[in-house]
């Protein structure tokens, strides 16, 4: 008798190609954490409005048209998205093409698929305004723009699960405040500032209401719901069409280019903890003129991306523009950071061990979780990680900024030595040495019934109880394994002997082999001694004459 236990991963994008976007103007760009994917969407180019949709991979350099199933937006420019990073998914907005829109779409980033969402009262048509996403209320926000009938200072709010999470009953509100607040506009921008909750909107065009362009910066305050000017000296050139985006790392709203007095490419950024604009030293290598181009900040590398736009030249492009350029500071393993997954420092590494890693700067800020191939076989690279194990690139199976977690490779086996590395987005950490041993035991601490609820006080293991443990470190199996694959049937069993004592009692073991469904983990079934009585016992596990150590109990009554 036996249960299985599956690793769970996330879905990811499939491997990225080279369908690079045509050049346009008026595209929008959010980032996905979840698909470590920048996605492009409409737009106008060469051949008109378009909703074609792409994904460009920061890790691997290259853009993929995808093909979503179903009904798609109508063509458009000069729309609003926002990443919905609560659902995995692209909301749109608005737009122009054949006329104007005040539709709104679902792009279910997972399934690849839009789906047009049917809502009550909301937003007039319109172009050229400016939307966020406000995490903490889980709401999109929508301000100003226009159509041939004028130009707007309203401001919406979309509310995605206003009754206790239930997304069916999503509802536009006018929130707009009747104090003060932005000149009538179109063409501008909007970011998100996190820290202080607060909307930033700068420039645009006021045509037939006041400047065409303007350089005012006004703030809305998303706790309050009110509008305020804020006014700092020196300030950017009044600007429209401009890209823009909100570096959540160092707190600064970037605006890039856009149209003036004639096509512009100076950069600026806003301190909002300040109230100060200046210009930073590292701006002058962006690049030529433009404008009509967008902007996404891609918080895992601390990089904004700029991408399409129209040249000072008059010519549409479809560039993709990183700033800064390079990070100076490269992936750093903690002392001690070499840690077993299921607790406890690593002082030994055994073939095949699950292990973390912990540092600084190793991988992309938001974790990113491995998708097994179809042959069941963990990546070695993930989100531009690479876990070095002595010049072996170990199977991944999560990456962060913070935490690693690989499988070590089988083909460590027979040295002495695991020199273990991590190397991201190119630059490599510094080394940490751990001794190879033919086992290096560690017990997960819980135990399972066979109906696969845990074990505890309030239902407790039964004196000759089948009871399910899982361990790592069990070493080479008999038949051998891959590094990196998924264990299928019950075929693979530790070459190493196993034991399992419960109170200081052996067990007669059913099943110790790797657990069906995943990598690196070994399943033992136990029974428990018919003769052991009540109380709270220490489970001891034993791998090849070497113990897991101390840290688990069951409760036998």
């Amino acid at each position: 008798m036996k249960i299985t236990a599956s690793l769970v991963f996330f879905l990811c994008l499939p491997l990225f190609a080279t369908d690079v976007p045509t050049p346009r103007i008026d595209s929008s760009l959010v980032y996905s954490y979840a698909n470590r994917a920048i996605f492009a969407f409409g737009g106008q180019d060469d051949g008109g409005p378009s909703n074609t949709i792409y994904a460009y991979s920061p890790d691997t350099s290259s853009w993929k048209q995808l093909s979503p199933e179903g009904a798609l937006p109508p063509p458009r420019f000069g729309q609003t998205t926002i990443y919905d990073s609560k659902r995995n998914r692209i909301v749109l907005f608005g737009g122009q093409g054949r006329g104007f829109f005040n539709d709104t779409w679902v792009y279910e980033i997972a399934l690849n698929r839009w789906t047009q969402i049917t809502l009550g009262e909301g937003p007039s048509k319109r172009y050229g305004h400016s939307a966020i996403y406000d995490t903490a209320t889980d709401r999109m926000i929508i301000s100003h723009g226009f159509t041939d009938a004028g130009r707007f200072d309203d401001t919406w709010a979309l509310e995605f699960a206003p009754k206790t999470g239930d997304s069916s009953t999503a509802r536009w509100l006018n929130i707009t405040p009747s104090g003060e607040k932005p000149l009538k506009r179109c063409l501008h921008h909007a970011v998100f500032d996190p820290e202080r909750r607060q909307m930033l909107l700068y420039g645009g065009c006021a045509s037939g209401f006041g400047p065409c362009p303007l350089g005012d910066l006004w703030a809305f305050d998303l706790t309050k719901g009110t509008w305020s000017e804020r006014r700092a000296q020196p300030s950017p050139d009044p600007r429209q069409w401009y890209g823009a985006a909100f570096d959540t790392v160092r707190q600064r709203f970037l605006v890039w280019g856009g149209l003036g007095r004639g096509a512009l490419k100076d950069l600026w950024e806003y301190d909002p903890a300040a109230n100060k604009w200046q210009v930073p030293a590292s701006a002058s290598s962006l690049g030529t003129e433009r404008s009509r181009h967008q902007g996404v900040f891609v918080a895992d590398s601390a990089q904004t991306y700029f991408f399409g736009g129209q040249l000072g030249s008059g010519a549409y492009t479809n560039e993709l523009v990183v700033y800064p350029q390079s990070q100076s500071q490269g992936p750093r393993i903690s002392p001690a950071g070499i840690a077993r997954v299921f607790g406890g420092t690593a002082t030994t590494v055994a073939p095949g061990m699950l292990l973390s890693v912990f540092g600084t700067n190793l991988g992309p800020e938001s974790g990113v979780a491995a998708v097994s191939n179809e042959q069941g076989k963990l990546p070695s690279q993930l989100a531009g990680v690479e876990v070095l194990v002595n010049g072996l690139s170990a199977p991944l199976l999560y990456a962060s900024a913070g935490q690693l977690n690989f499988q070590a490779p089988f083909e460590i086996s027979g040295t002495t030595s695991a020199q273990i590395a991590v190397r991201y987005r190119g630059v490599e950490s510094n080394l940490v040495a751990l001794p190879v041993t033919a086992t290096s035991p560690n017990l997960y601490r819980g135990a399972f019934h066979t109906d696969g609820t845990q074990v505890g006080s309030a239902n407790p293991a039964r004196p000759g109880e089948i009871i399910i443990f899982f361990a790592t470190g069990h070493g080479i199996t008999g038949p051998t394994i891959s590094s990196g694959q998924l264990a299928t049937g019950t075929a693979f069993r530790p070459v190493a002997d196993v034991r399992l004592n419960v109170g200081g009692q052996e067990t007669s073991l059913l099943y110790s082999g790797l657990a069906p469904g995943t990598i690196g983990i070994l399943q033992i079934n136990a029974q428990m001694p018919n003769s052991i009585g009540a109380g709270d016992w220490p489970v001891a596990l034993m791998i090849g004459g070497l113990s897991a150590g101390e840290g688990l109990s069951i409760p036998i009554r």
